[in-house]
């Protein structure tokens, strides 16, 4: 090699260097800048939790844990961070498809984002059992909870902040400005409830096998995609189940508005567009469920039957499933809640529109 092809590559050397330190949203290794408290956490590696140090840098695989009385800021990098509160486990990951992204994986407690708005959306996903976040700017707010009788996921963005939430069946786009939602399943995700805690926004039920579908394909609106338009306290509600033949996935969902007046229910096989049906429900008199109303600990609801009836038409793929979509989805147990199926009897007094 010549002496100026090598000053050359010598010159270009720190643009190199610079240009491949831009592309990554954080740092490699993660810093715990202010642990109090009982804070712990478990370096792979290693065979238990030790303190926290302070400053110190962890690689990603690590967990932490802060106790009843501990809090950290974890830095990701100069301008992101999160905050972990009291009572919270999490465990921090290099996403298996990029290394340049990341992944909190949230086991149980409270955490705080602070976070730049340009980040790519895969940069950092906040993972928790029933859903996951991306997308995200600013400061979001994530709380999950589990108990024997199911568990619970909020998520709030904050003003000038926004987050997209991805889980089995549904997709909310943005979450932001101070909008906010509260999601709850059944230990054997049967059932999930998303409940609009705050704003208006969008959430799309997902007819198809891609969990993370895009809202549009070839430039048109992906048709796996319902969209529900919710505004504070309106409710969608998941119920799931498998065919007796073949084993397909069945969903039924609800719509139910802030008074808790039954909107819209869908039922569909997942992956299976030409298989399903949607109905629109208008002018009901009887009382229906209501979601104004309810303790603190949890969805309190009691279901009346609509004053409505179901006409279902199907192409049917595989036998049996069709008996599978046509019935009530079974009842399940919403934590401290019981939660009914769409059920409708009685004389018509709604649209049914065929997808």
């Amino acid at each position: 090699m010549n002496k100026q092809r090598m000053r050359w590559m010598l010159g270009l050397a720190p643009l190199m260097v610079a240009g491949s330190l831009a592309a990554a949203s954080f740092e490699p290794l993660f810093r715990v800048v202010t642990p109090k408290g009982s804070c712990e956490v478990l370096v792979p590696g290693t065979s238990g939790y030790v303190p926290a140090q302070k400053g110190k840098a962890y690689p990603y695989g690590t967990s932490i844990r802060c106790g009843e009385n501990g809090s950290a800021v974890i830095l990701l990098s100069a301008k992101d961070a999160v905050q972990l509160e009291a009572n919270t486990a999490a465990e921090l990951l290099d996403d298996p498809g990029s290394r340049e992204c990341k992944i909190l994986r949230l086991h149980a407690g409270r955490l705080n984002t602070r976070l730049s708005n340009d980040l790519p959306e895969t940069a950092l996903t906040i993972e928790t059992p029933l859903a996951a976040g991306y997308a995200l700017g600013g400061t979001v707010k994530f709380g999950m909870a589990t108990t024997a009788e199911g568990a619970t996921l909020t998520a709030q963005a904050d003003s000038s902040s926004t987050v997209k939430i991805v889980g089995p069946q549904f997709i909310i786009p943005a979450l932001a400005n101070g909008a906010g939602a509260r999601i709850t399943t059944v230990p054997d995700n049967s059932f999930t409830r998303i409940e609009n805690l705050q704003g208006e926004y969008p959430i799309m039920i997902n007819r198809g096998t891609d969990e993370r579908a895009p809202a549009e394909v070839d430039g048109m609106p992906n048709q796996d995609l319902l969209n529900v338009e919710t505004s504070k306290r309106a409710a969608v509600k998941i119920w799931r189940s498998r065919a007796p033949v073949g084993g397909t996935l069945i969903v039924s969902s609800m719509i139910t508005d802030s008074k808790g007046k039954v909107k819209e229910t869908f039922a569909f096989a997942v992956g299976k567009p030409s298989l399903g049906s949607r109905t629109i429900f208008t002018d009901l008199e009887s009382d229906a469920s209501t979601n104004a109303v309810e303790s603190a600990d949890g969805p309190q609801e009691e279901h009346a039957q609509e004053d409505a009836s179901v006409v279902d038409v199907f192409q049917m793929d595989a036998p049996g499933e069709e008996d599978a979509i046509r019935a009530d989805a079974p009842a399940a147990d919403a934590p401290k809640a019981q939660e009914a199926a769409p059920a409708a009897t009685g004389s018509p007094s709604f649209e049914d529109l065929f997808f």
